[in-house]
């Protein structure tokens, strides 16, 4: 961590560089993806204060890793053409905006962070990659309705609270690898359906809804309980 400042060129860099981190700096401008090194694996470029559109469709095809979190950067993004060895992508905390499609990730990432940002519209759970671990799409303006029946099997922690959510929300589905689901102050207005939870869940957290009608089974209800949910 150092004290970095002025712009990015990565255009000058080596065609052999495989990794790039110069994140916790105080660089500026904008930030051209589409002139990467073709070698690089690692992009760390978080809390600095880039700006500007970023364009996701030419990343190099070896990339596993990369954090443009908490910058200035801004407009829509397109996540239809990551690179199939990407692995965890984190643009939380920035002024990215518009819909977001979750159809078309790549089938290696473990993690996606889009967290406190001003995307909008509706959004597809049924087809992420088997292999994902962390979703986070809180503190956004998501809105519409969610199924939770395809959700990845190996899907340790979502992160939806804060959104504009409404409608039904069953949870008999979620997957058994679950150890925290939040998905507080959104707009559900609809049924909350609760027969089962997964054994590993240690934080869940629906509070701030307006359900209007509860099918929880009383062996859930003591569950929900214990995880802090008292108000149900």
């Amino acid at each position: 961590v150092n004290q970095l400042k002025g712009t990015i060129r990565t255009s000058k860099n080596p065609a052999s560089m495989r990794q790039m981190k110069i994140h916790e700096n105080q660089l500026q401008g904008c930030l051209d993806l589409t002139s990467l090194p073709d070698s690089l694996e690692v992009l760390s470029c978080h809390l600095n204060r880039l700006i500007g559109s970023i364009n996701l469709t030419s990343l190099p095809p070896t990339l596993e890793n990369m954090s443009l979190r908490a910058n200035r950067f801004e407009g829509e993004i397109s996540l239809d053409s990551l690179p199939q060895s990407l692995m965890y992508l984190g643009l939380s905390e920035n002024r990215l905006s518009g819909p977001v499609n979750l159809s078309r990730l790549p089938s290696s990432l473990c993690g996606l962070h889009l967290s406190v940002s001003m995307f909008h519209g509706s959004i597809d759970l049924s087809h992420l990659p088997s292999s994902l671990e962390v979703l986070r799409l809180c503190k956004n303006s998501l809105s519409g309705s969610l199924s939770m029946d395809n959700l990845p099997p190996t899907l340790e922690v979502l992160t939806l609270e804060k959104n504009q959510f409404s409608g039904d929300l069953n949870l008999d589905s979620l997957p058994n690898a679950l150890e925290a689901f939040t998905i507080d102050n959104n707009n559900f207005d609809g049924t909350l359906i609760v027969n089962r939870l997964p054994e590993r869940l240690k934080l869940l957290n629906i509070s701030g809804n307006a359900f209007s009608r509860r099918c929880i089974s009383p062996a859930m209800r003591k569950r929900l309980q214990t995880l802090g949910n008292d108000d149900l």
